[in-house]
């Protein structure tokens, strides 16, 4: 039989929440935990799995619902009983989705995790980044603790990094980046994530011209783990939160040179930072 074992019912309930807590701090395992669950959800928690299973338990009963409505439940029909199946039904369509969306970001994994750092397109790649975490200075200046990738030259582009995030100083905070085109490095265009109130904006300020594009559903970037990617063809760089698109910006045909990334009072850890050549 399954039963908690984190549960304080359980014996030795302590010692399994130590084992799995000092578990769940290596990266390794959280991620064959969240591919275990992935596997599960996929398969034998699957939508045709479960859906099957609800329709064994309707058929087994669905010959007694006219007599159980017209004797018990006068008020109401046959065809309520239907609706909540129905429900069901599309719940079970949901539910995976909704459950691995909570795991990753438990985790702070994504199915991304351990994409490649090398291949066809790509240009630069790491594994993990972390910048002057909490610096209250200007970040973006040299010396601010900022990280430069400099020596590109990419007329379009493809740049993804999940960004996780690990709290803000004093309840506010700003992360950056700043994405240098032509040969003089005047021109930069800077996407900011910033703390308004109880809420946050994405925006990307464009320097030489002063335009903003702005998006202002990204009410939880301040919290868990998000995948950020921005795609430049010809002047237009296309933002996308979570795989779904924010906004366009224009922005220069020039050729990017240079990304800088930075934050002010907040700290985060950029994984998966790929820059790839279209």
């Amino acid at each position: 039989q399954y039963k908690n074992l984190l549960s304080l019912n359980s014996p030795f309930s302590v010692a399994f929440y130590n084992i799995f807590n000092r578990a769940l701090s290596n990266e390794g395992y959280r991620f064959r935990l969240y591919s275990r669950a992935e596997q599960l959800m996929k398969g034998a928690l699957g939508f045709e799995n479960t859906s099957a299973v609800l329709d064994r338990l309707a058929a087994s009963v669905r010959n007694l619902i006219d007599y159980n409505v017209a004797r018990w439940l006068q008020a109401q029909n046959r065809s309520q009983w239907e609706n909540a199946l129905n429900y069901g039904y599309n719940w079970l369509r949901r539910r995976n989705d909704i459950y691995l969306s909570a795991i990753r970001e438990t985790l702070a994994i994504y199915e991304d995790e351990y994409v490649p750092l090398t291949g066809e397109g790509i240009v630069f790649g790491e594994k993990e980044i972390r910048i002057n975490q909490y610096y209250a200075g200007n970040g973006s200046i040299a010396g601010g603790g900022r990280f430069e990738l400099r020596n590109l030259s990419l007329d379009n582009f493809e740049i993804t990094y999940t960004l996780v995030n690990n709290g803000l100083k004093d309840g506010g905070g700003q992360f950056h980046a700043k994405f240098i085109y032509g040969s003089t490095g005047n021109n930069n265009y800077v996407t900011r994530i910033l703390k308004n109130g109880r809420e946050s904006v994405i925006f990307t300020d464009v320097k030489s011209s002063g335009k903003t594009y702005e998006y202002g559903g990204a009410l939880n970037l301040y919290e868990g783990v998000h995948k950020l990617k921005y795609v430049k063809k010809g002047t237009v760089l296309s933002v996308y939160i979570d795989d779904v698109k924010a906004y366009d910006a224009v922005v220069p045909a020039d050729a990017l040179i240079g990304i800088d990334l930075y934050q002010h009072t907040a700290n985060a850890v950029y994984k998966n930072f790929i820059v790839r050549k279209l």
